[in-house]
């Protein structure tokens, strides 16, 4: 039976410890990557999730495939709590959750050819013979508009697109049906960003697979995405379907982010301010709302009330206290 949510995070948190001073010396922190979110992600769908740096987007997905192991809280894959689970018990799972990452070329082991790389998942989860593994292999590499002739060369002799076309056909290799895109064309330049989009628009709707496509480039999750979720110092702050959120985004720090957006003409003002300043630290986040020291909405009030996500609208909700 399929489930209308696929991955279902409930007030999961990830804490990291960490020590300040000189050399590490001093005191013990805690840094507050994730920090209390409930969201779900839907069978079939690509949910982009938004932020700055430092805001928890990375973190929080890789919570999601214990690649990181959260703090507290629960997450849910097809309907079984993944948290505590034994990693007897991950091991199987993982076949069927994927991450693609951010570097194509830092993600790619030089010293293997891409055929090893591409078959490697292959090979970790016993899937197929020798001969089956290189078929699949083949047929990744076309999937991935790359020639299976290509499987025997090194990462080092493609180009940042090409590589990241293969770091796709690595991910797809054990047939997930839930991929973690982790910014995966903000080293890339422009042109080749929208191939890559297109493929990853392209392989959702023939593979049927449902992605958490993290960014930090409004108008590229704009392209893909079916909803969008807005994080920031380790909280959503707002989360609506694609056309929704950007017709009536309102939480102030969604506002302010679409000042991200290039304008078509670059004389058309916008009806709010850029945002300033730098995101706190999540070692010391500010008390009740996160947001409160950059909004220019924040009241008293925002001080001491932490915000929890509220519907506003169909599928619409936010986390702010003035809405």
């Amino acid at each position: 039976m399929t489930v209308e949510h696929l991955v279902e995070m409930e007030d999961l948190r990830t804490w990291f410890s960490a020590r300040s001073g000189l050399l590490g010396a001093s005191n013990k922190q805690t840094v507050k990557a994730v920090d209390g979110v409930t969201m779900s992600i839907r069978n079939g769908e690509v949910l982009g999730l938004v932020g700055e740096s430092g805001s928890g987007k990375t973190t929080l997905g890789r919570s999601i495939l214990r690649l990181v192991e959260p703090t507290s809280g629960q997450v849910t894959f097809n309907g079984r709590a993944i948290l505590g689970m034994k990693k007897s018990e991950m091991r199987s799972l993982r076949r069927e959750m994927q991450i693609i990452f951010q570097d194509p070329g830092g993600s790619l082991d030089p010293r293997m050819s891409v055929g090893e790389i591409i078959a490697e998942g292959l090979q970790v989860h016993g899937m197929g013979t020798r001969k089956e593994q290189r078929d699949r292999v083949a047929e990744l590499l076309r999937l991935v508009d790359l020639e299976p002739d290509y499987a025997v060369r090194y990462p080092h002799e493609f180009s940042g697109g090409q590589r990241q076309r293969i770091g796709v056909a690595r991910a797809l290799a054990p047939k997930p049906t839930f991929v973690v895109a982790d910014e995966p064309v903000s080293a890339l330049d422009v042109s080749v960003k929208a191939q890559i989009i297109n493929l990853l628009t392209d392989l959702k709707s023939r593979l049927g697979l449902t992605i958490l496509f993290i960014s930090h480039d409004l108008a590229v999750v704009q392209h893909i995405s079916d909803r969008v979720a807005v994080m920031y110092l380790g909280h959503i702050m707002e989360i609506a379907g694609t056309r929704e959120f950007f017709n009536s985004p309102m939480h102030p720090y969604t506002l302010a982010l679409m000042e991200s957006i290039p304008m078509p003409d670059p004389r058309t003002r916008r009806p709010f301010k850029i945002l300033e300043g730098d995101i706190p630290s999540p070692i010391n986040p500010p008390s009740g709302c996160v947001f409160r020291t950059r909004c220019e909405e924040a009241t008293a009030e925002c001080a001491s009330i932490v915000p929890g996500l509220k519907q506003v609208a169909q599928d619409h909700a936010v986390a702010c206290i003035r809405r």
